[in-house]
């Protein structure tokens, strides 16, 4: 009998904190877009820096020689 009440009373709350929820599940929503920039960011800075090297060695070969 209480587990019914309680699973009652659960029930009854759910839409109430969904709705409380709504904005942070949007928010999740928004966390992807920066983690994906941000990983987009991440591998045009690992592009540039192998550039970087490459050119900087290439500048040392030429020195060394």
């Amino acid at each position: 009998m209480s587990l019914t009440i309680l699973l009652s009373g659960c029930a009854s709350e759910t839409p109430r904190f969904s709705d409380a929820y709504r904005g942070s599940l949007e928010s999740v929503v928004d966390l992807d877009e920066h983690l994906r920039r941000v990983q987009q960011l991440l591998a045009n800075v690992q592009s540039t820096q192998s550039l970087i090297e490459e050119s900087l060695n290439g500048v040392q070969s030429s020195s060394g020689e």
